[in-house]
Order: C-alpha cells, then sequence, then structure tokens
C-alpha cells in the first residue's frame, strides 16, 4: 500500500470495516452511506459519498452493478483486505464479485438486519455508533454478521449460554466443530443413544445451520430466535426441513425456551405469498406434526416483509 492509501485507510477505517464485518466484504453503496450517517462516521450522505469516492480513486474499492442496473455495491479490494486482516498482501485472496443477485442480496440483508437493530437501540438515550452496535451484535448472540470461520470460536466463548442447560451435548457439539475447523485436539467423542430430542435428526451444529441459511438473532430468558431469508418462494418443504432443524438445534442445548423463527422475505408481496403457504393452508403445521413429530406450536413462526425491493432495488426483482 501507498502513503495515499494508508492515509485513506486512516481516514475511512470505520467504513471500510462496515463493509468487511456487515457486509462480508461486499455492500450496497446506498446502505453504507445510510448507516455511516446514522451512527455518526459522517456528518451528511454527501461526504460518505466523497468518501466512496476517495477509496475507489485509490483502487482501494470497487463498484459492481446491483439488480437494478443503477446502484453500486461496493467491493473491498486486496490491498485493503490485507489491512484489515493485518495481512501481507501476498497472503490474502481477493474477494470475488458477487456472481448471482442472489449472493448479492445475501449482503443486503445483512446490512438491513443491522439497520434494524440500530433501529431498536435508538429508543434509548445513548447515542448509536459503530463499536456500540458491534457490541450489541455480541451482546445479543446474533450470527448473520458472522463468517463460517467466525462461528467456532462464538460458540465456545458462549459456553455459559449454550452450555448451562444441556452440557453434556454442548460438549459434544463444541468438539464436532472443533474437529470441522481443523482445530481438534483428540478425537470427538462417539454420541451416546438417546440424546437426541427428536428421534429422526440428530442435532445439528450451529455451523451447519449457518450453511443452511438460518442465522442466530438473539437468546433470551424465555426465548430462542432466530431468522431466514428467502429470495423466492421455491421449495416450501426445503424450508421446514430448515425449520425443523432450528427448532432440534435449539432443544438440543436451550430445552427451556421457546423456538420462534422470523422468515423475512424480500418484499411484502413474497410475504404474502410464504404466509399464504405457511400459515393459511397450515401446511407447515401439518408437515411438522406428521413428519416430524413436532408438537402444534413447537415452533412459533412468522413471516415479514424487509421491503427490499422498493427501497434499494427499484423494484427489481432479485433472479
Amino acid at each position: 500500500m501507498n502513503p495515499e492509501q494508508l492515509r485513506l485507510f486512516e481516514k475511512h477505517h470505520i467504513l471500510l470495516w462496515m463493509i468487511w464485518l456487515w457486509g462480508h466484504g461486499l455492500a450496497l453503496q446506498k446502505q453504507v452511506r445510510e448507516l455511516c450517517v446514522r451512527l455518526g462516521v459522517y456528518a451528511s450522505a454527501q461526504m460518505a459519498d466523497r468518501a466512496v469516492r476517495e477509496l475507489k480513486s485509490a483502487q482501494m474499492l470497487k463498484r459492481q452493478t446491483f439488480v437494478d442496473h443503477k446502484s453500486d455495491m461496493l467491493l473491498l479490494c486486496k490491498g485493503t483486505l490485507a489491512l484489515l486482516m493485518e495481512k501481507e498482501r501476498r497472503d490474502v485472496s481477493a474477494l470475488k464479485k458477487a456472481t448471482t443477485n442472489e449472493t448479492a442480496m445475501r449482503s443486503v440483508v445483512r446490512l438491513e438486519l443491522v439497520s434494524r437493530l440500530v433501529d431498536l437501540l435508538a429508543r434509548s438515550d445513548n447515542p448509536q455508533t459503530f463499536g456500540s452496535i458491534c457490541m450489541a451484535l455480541h451482546r445479543r448472540n446474533c450470527t448473520y454478521t458472522l463468517r463460517l470461520p467466525d462461528l467456532y470460536p462464538f460458540f465456545r466463548d458462549k459456553s455459559e449460554i449454550f452450555g448451562q442447560e444441556e452440557p453434556r451435548e454442548y460438549a459434544y457439539q463444541l468438539a464436532q466443530m472443533e474437529a470441522s475447523h481443523g482445530k481438534v485436539l483428540h478425537p470427538a467423542t462417539p454420541k451416546e443413544p438417546g440424546t437426541s430430542l427428536n428421534p429422526q435428526l440428530l442435532p445439528p451444529s450451529l455451523d451447519r445451520l449457518h450453511r443452511s441459511g438460518v442465522w442466530l438473532e438473539g437468546i433470551y430468558p424465555k426465548e430462542v430466535r432466530f431468522y431466514i431469508y428467502s429470495g423466492s418462494l421455491s421449495g416450501p418443504a426445503r424450508m421446514v426441513d430448515k425449520m425443523v432443524l432450528t427448532h432440534t438445534w435449539a432443544r438440543s442445548l436451550l430445552p427451556s425456551r421457546v423456538v420462534t423463527v422470523i422468515l423475512y422475505t424480500y418484499d411484502e408481496a413474497l410475504a404474502n405469498r410464504w404466509k399464504a403457504v405457511f400459515l393459511h393452508d397450515c401446511y407447515l403445521e401439518d408437515r411438522l406434526q406428521r413428519l416430524y413429530r413436532i408438537p402444534q406450536g413447537g415452533i412459533h413462526v412468522a413471516v415479514r416483509s424487509l421491503g427490499l425491493g422498493e427501497r434499494y432495488c427499484g423494484g427489481a426483482v432479485p433472479v
């Protein structure tokens, strides 16, 4: 990195960290602009856009056209990644551009969920900053901004939460995750029969849930809450399977808490279609009870629209 790039990194490091931590290296410029102003990183939207232009000119950010073919996605360049990761440039792999609109939408969804958390915390008298939101995400046990490599230390360091009710099950799942990350010091012991609360499914690990598109929103005294994003209506049966995995994992570690799944959709039209399938036609309850023997009310499901189509995509559909 040349001196000018290092100067800009120091000047705009919060913006870059925001794209890295919350967008996983890719973020919609409209969302970054809004969050930067709301969190006091810049005094105005114009100043945030000026910062982006400076970083683009210095080849620290790249642009990628979004779903609406008008808005810009911001992609971190390789040298910027090296600075953020505190590594030599040669030891860092460049980020690939999103090859599908659905991939880009995952980043948009993550930042939208962060924005909603900012809305929630804004009700307090304390001003919100980038640091305070990062702390809130950690304190509330959210995983929607985490990468797969982050899940093992997250699960390990929160043993007082995940291991409180079922310590043996927690120890087993921790060993599974340790092994999958290549950090195991000794082989995981075989699972004893009868540990699973669901006779048809062994509890998945937290990283398996993450791979399935299930994010932990928070753990509360009487509830454990999850987010699932659906970019389309394809595969209701597959969506039910995700909910069953979610229920099985939650019951294996936190059996005293109610399981809530919030299914977020791209827009209101898609939310209404999911509601018709799951809530009005009794498809969800029938499949859970008949195939998986999960009792009525075993999973509390809500379907909500993120309103991304009108707000960020000009009504375009991300397919």
